[in-house]
């Protein structure tokens, strides 16, 4: 039975802005919006310095036609096979390790092994917190998708599939991102500079550390 603060009372189903009542409905309603949505993303992406706003900015554009929560943190605590981080410790945990990826310098300058090793701690990370009530996984990867771009790589995620997913995600929960290194690495390819870097202006806020360093060099 769902919560009861998300979801219909005495259902499973998510409150939503179509009002639909029926779990399969909604969930290929969701699939629908949520993939135009990120189509738009990777044609024209969101700015940010990949810092919770950021994340939280992503998390928005994603669900924005289907939850009125949408870009905003849970408020409840979730789990799955085991606890993700409790409500409200979400902000500063996540706080904390996003500020650790702006001081690796969004992985710009890795090699490609190198990346998929940060790649694969960072995704953990923030899949430990699942800061969302719904839409963690997909929020990851589009966050995850404009933070390679800015490092100088593309990755497919469309080529890894659910099961591997969550054989890492399980892995990872032991401190063992060896799943997600070996699923990143071969669906991880270099982008030319001219076109990492025209990402990295297109994301990156003016004033960026990163993106100075970028421009200088």
């Amino acid at each position: 039975m769902g919560d009861r603060i998300y979801c219909y009372p005495g259902t499973d189903v998510l409150i939503n802005k179509y009002d639909i009542r029926d779990a399969e409905t909604l969930n290929a309603t969701e699939k629908f919006r949520t993939q135009l949505r990120y189509a738009q993303l990777q044609a024209s992406p969101i700015k940010g310095d990949f810092d919770v706003a950021h994340i939280k900015a992503v998390h928005y554009h994603l669900f924005q036609d289907m939850y009125t929560w949408a870009g905003q943190f849970r408020t409840l605590n979730i789990s799955k096979s085991t606890d993700f981080c409790r409500y409200p410790y979400i902000e500063s945990y996540l706080t904390d390790v996003l500020d650790k990826l702006c001081r690796d310098n969004y992985l710009v300058g890795t090699s490609q092994e190198l990346f998929a090793k940060k790649l694969a701690f960072y995704f953990a990370e923030i899949n430990a917190v699942h800061p969302y009530r719904e839409g963690n996984g997909r929020c990851q990867r589009a966050f995850m998708m404009l933070l390679a771009k800015v490092a100088g790589y593309d990755i497919n995620f469309d080529a890894m599939t659910e099961a591997q997913m969550t054989e890492a995600s399980i892995y990872s929960w032991k401190n063992d991102e060896s799943k997600f290194v070996e699923m990143f690495i071969p669906n991880i390819v270099p982008i030319s500079k001219g076109e990492q870097m025209a990402y990295a202006m297109n994301i990156l806020s003016t004033k960026n550390r990163v993106l100075k360093n970028l421009v200088g060099n």
